[in-house]
């Protein structure tokens, strides 16, 4: 089960359209957008999935130069800093 809040206010006539495709391997409904070729919010047989739209800039992208000596280093505020890094792993398993 998945409860999904958009964030977008009620309209007449609605954004929302409902929709499902199906053919000999693939079955997805839910709703989109018009003029969107996909489900927006929706589910198969294996996951659902849902979308949040949010009017807010909360995030801030720098380019920072690399070290050319050192590729594990970079520079900020002319200073010199190590890269930190993070490895994941993780197992996908199938649902059935």
């Amino acid at each position: 089960m998945l409860a999904n809040d958009p964030h977008l206010g009620f309209q007449a006539p609605s954004k929302w359209y409902e929709m499902e495709i199906a053919d000999n391997t693939t079955e997805v409904r839910g709703m989109t957008i018009a003029g969107v070729p996909a489900v927006v919010i929706g589910n198969n047989r294996y996951i659902s999935w849902g979308m949040t739209n949010l009017m807010n800039d909360d995030n801030d992208f720098f380019v920072l130069p690399r070290d050319s000596a050192d590729n594990e280093k970079y520079y900020y505020k002319n200073q010199q800093y190590r890269l930190d890094t993070l490895t994941e792993n993780y197992q996908s398993k199938r649902l059935s």
